[in-house]
Order: C-alpha cells, then structure tokens, then sequence
C-alpha cells in the first residue's frame, strides 16, 4: 500500500518532491527513536538499581 502511496506522489508531484518527503519522514523516525532510546535506557538504569538494592 506504501508503495501506491509514493508512486502517486511521484506521479503527481514529482520525484523531487517524493525524495524531499522521504527524508523529512526518515528525519522525524530518527528523533522519535533517539528520544524513545533515552527513556527506555534511563527506564532500565532505575530498573537496575532497584533491582540491586533487593
């Protein structure tokens, strides 16, 4: 479905355009995963430190 997605968008607007879209997109999957991989690492360095003081 992705794949009709951008062949659509290519065809309407142009490849450029697609390109510039795809980097936008890869850019924002980027920030949201270094943001989700610090919480989930401070989320395992209190896990740890919990667990040692048992």
């Amino acid at each position: 479905m992705q794949l009709l997605g951008m062949a659509w968008i290519a065809e309407t607007f142009g490849i450029v355009p697609l390109f510039v879209f795809a980097a936008c997109l890869t850019s924002v999957t980027v920030v949201i995963g270094l943001l989700s991989y610090k919480v989930f690492h401070r989320a395992e360095e209190t896990g740890q430190e919990s667990a040692s003081t048992l």
